[in-house]
């Protein structure tokens, strides 16, 4: 009993969640010209993974949460998420995070042409600390409507804009 009581413990300390999922909507902006892209991730996790990566506690949800959160908001996410369109690198930039129950919705923009012919998405959120991180992104240009389940091994998915 006392095993089980110290496990459940560290269960909780370390931030356990039975799976290990983000979700990203991708939609395209035709009259701004960007994607306008949503990550939802459970917001202990990425607090962990944000104090891994950069030695930095966020504090989050905590009265005294680091002014800093969004600088490492954008330097996680614009590191572990790149949008390439047709042969340009689309460089994206913050524009809020919000908690909500167990997750963080962080918003960024992707200024982007509307006449691109090929778009790869790279997505390796949260891989650098769970072996079964599985990132879902719904993706959305003009008419091409496209879900993707992204795992280790299948970081990098193509999409041709032109045939589709």
């Amino acid at each position: 009993m006392f095993t089980s009581k110290i496990l459940s413990f560290l269960f909780l300390m370390l931030g356990f969640h039975p799976i290990h999922i983000s979700v990203t909507n991708m939609d395209y902006d035709l009259g701004k010209q960007i994607f306008e892209v949503s990550f939802k991730i459970f917001w202990d996790d990425f607090e962990t993974i944000i104090w891994r990566s950069y030695d930095v506690n966020l504090k989050l949800t905590q009265p005294d949460e680091s002014n800093e959160k969004e600088l490492y908001f954008s330097k996680y996410i614009i590191s572990h998420f790149i949008i390439k369109a047709d042969e340009d690198f689309l460089h994206g930039s913050f524009k809020k995070g919000e908690i909500k129950e167990a997750s963080i919705w962080l918003d960024f923009s992707f200024p982007c042409s509307s006449d691109i012919k090929k778009i790869e998405i790279e997505n390796h959120i949260m891989m650098d600390m769970f072996d079964d991180q599985t990132n879902l992104l719904m993706f959305r240009f003009k008419e091409v409507e496209k879900a993707f389940a992204m795992k280790q091994g299948k970081e990098i998915i193509a999409i041709d804009l032109f045939n589709d």
